[in-house]
């Protein structure tokens, strides 16, 4: 925990501070050691917050982006649970930051509990089991008939893009598959690339920000977070949020990301 309350006010922890939950309000002392982060911890040895996780550097860095009463945020569920929120905003808007594996079962009790939650992932750990890589506007309405179907290995062999020359280039060896319209429909799955004439004004509006949405595959899928109902957010450790979206087909929903900047994020909930 980042708070408690000594003499009655919320306090960082300092090295020989104790005090008392702002949850439970049970003895709890300043842990200040060299190793792990400053915390406050609990003399009984448990949480009293049963989704808890050890805090970590991490989650610090991004609590400490928002005002400090918006942070660790004391709920009680209608059986007595408490549950201490990572960010509240007067708005209504729960932010959870997690870094551990979670269970599709307590990821489902967090949404089912906090009316609007919003996930921010520390995917650095998992970073490189996932490949990248930058597409048009997925809802773009001259692509509503095409399948987004991805890049040959061949495009894949190259780097990630790092400007928007480079990533309207790459982009222009997308394919896409027609989906049909009729059950006869000459045009069906035909694969066609994004570099094609038909596609010139999706292009053209894909060179204003060419680096906002990306496809990928994702090794070793953590399912709980793809069959998530709320907002996710993954942190690459870079300067953006990938947020979690679908693009419904014909069959299926495919998964994308759009890039968010952190700064921008942080100053919606501000």
């Amino acid at each position: 925990m980042q708070y408690a309350l000594v003499d009655g006010i919320r306090t960082k922890p300092a090295k020989g501070l104790k005090g008392i939950c702002t949850g439970c309000k049970k003895d709890v002392t300043a842990k200040c050691g060299s190793v792990k982060i400053h915390h406050w911890a609990h003399n009984s040895l448990r949480d009293c917050d049963t989704w808890w996780e050890p805090e970590t550097e991490w989650h610090l860095n991004w609590k400490n982006q928002f005002p400090e009463e918006y942070r660790e945020v004391v709920f009680f569920a209608e059986n007595g649970d408490l549950h201490r929120a990572d960010i509240h905003t007067p708005k209504g808007v729960t932010i959870e930051f997690q870094n551990s594996p979670i269970s599709f079962e307590e990821l489902t009790s967090r949404v089912n509990f906090y009316d609007k939650l919003i996930w921010i992932i520390n995917a650095q750990s998992f970073r490189n089991q996932i490949d990248a890589f930058p597409i048009p506007d997925p809802e773009h309405p001259l692509l509503a008939q095409y399948e987004i179907c991805g890049y040959s290995r061949h495009s894949k062999s190259y780097n990630y893009p790092t400007n928007s020359n480079e990533a309207i280039n790459f982009m222009n060896s997308l394919m896409l598959r027609r989906i049909a319209e009729y059950p006869q429909d000459p045009e069906e799955g035909r694969v066609r690339s994004f570099g094609e004439k038909l596609f010139i004004k999706a292009r053209h509006k894909a060179t204003k920000n060419p680096l906002l949405y990306e496809t990928f595959d994702w090794r070793y899928k953590r399912k709980a977070w793809l069959n998530c109902s709320a907002p996710v957010f993954f942190d690459f450790g870079d300067d953006c949020l990938r947020w979690l979206k679908y693009r419904k087909n014909p069959q299926d929903q495919k998964p994308y990301f759009k890039l968010v900047s952190k700064a921008n994020f942080i100053k919606h909930y501000i």
